[in-house]
């Protein structure tokens, strides 16, 4: 430091040198129209390049806020498309559409995720103050994500569709025919699963949806879940078994929502009554 201090005393003489000459500019530029337009000229490739660098610092800094507002927008259309689907589905037998959606939902980020384990799970920044309990379905932008198992005040935990064996049976259909089956992972790509217990006379086409089939309280019908691979001629030794790619980019997921069944406590209730 005291060496620096002797560098800016020897050249003093400079700085007031310096000083001087920009005072003078300023002077000159002031005075004379032609050397505003010289300094402009000179100047304003530089000034844009300036602010143009000024306004993609602040978009980068504020994209995550864009990105949750453009979450939160799309939920909200999410739930106006179920709501199209209840009101749809009653005109087929009844003249009142006044129906609501039996879901809510709620907004969260993941913080946690694995994808390379034989029982992949998944962390998120919400919990039970904010209206989280287990057997909560969570979606994603593309589909389905999975299932919430334990929560505590301010996270919640969950499966995801990569669970292997009987971590997470999901039931399923095809969006084209209706036809039913259970989604199974096998733990062999982070990208794909298979769907068992369809009949085997089911024809399918690659690219077919599959969907939620909205036969339990976690979700809703008309989830998409994934797409079929191969068609049912080009199955090996086809025996109601199909490969199918989840709709779920898992390596690429930030936002999800989580699901909650308004009447799950009631339809629960209900099935559990013992028949006399």
């Amino acid at each position: 430091m005291k060496n620096l201090f002797l560098i800016l005393r020897r050249l003093r003489l400079l700085w007031v040198f310096l000083f001087f000459h920009g005072i003078s500019l300023v002077f000159i530029v002031r005075q004379f129209r032609y050397h505003q337009s010289v300094l402009f000229e000179t100047s304003a490739p530089i000034t844009r390049e300036f602010w143009t660098r000024v306004k993609e610092a602040e978009h980068f800094l504020f994209l995550t806020t864009e990105n949750e507002l453009l979450h939160r927008e799309l939920n909200r259309l999410r739930m106006q498309v179920l709501q199209q689907q209840v009101n749809t589905e009653s005109l087929c037998w009844d003249s009142d559409t006044s129906l609501i959606v039996p879901y809510s939902w709620i907004s969260a980020r993941l913080i946690h995720l694995t994808l390379n384990q034989s029982q992949n799970r998944f962390t998120i920044d919400r919990g039970s103050r904010h209206g989280l309990k287990p057997d909560m379905g969570v979606i994603g932008p593309g589909g389905v994500v999975g299932v919430i198992t334990q929560v505590s005040p301010q996270l919640a935990t969950g499966m995801t569709l990569m669970n292997e064996g009987q971590g997470l049976m999901l039931s399923v259909r095809l969006k084209s025919s209706g036809e039913l089956g259970n989604l199974i992972w096998d733990g062999k790509s982070s990208c794909c699963a298979r769907i068992e217990g369809l009949a085997s006379h089911v024809k399918v086409v690659v690219g077919d949806t599959v969907e939620t089939s909205g036969l339990s309280t976690i979700f809703p019908r008309g989830i998409p879940v994934g797409y079929i691979l191969k068609s049912s001629s080009e199955q090996e030794a086809y025996s109601g078994i199909l490969s199918m790619r989840f709709a779920t980019r898992f390596s690429a997921l930030d936002h999800v929502m989580v699901l909650n069944f308004n009447y799950k406590a009631e339809q629960d209730t209900l099935e559990n009554i013992e028949m006399p």
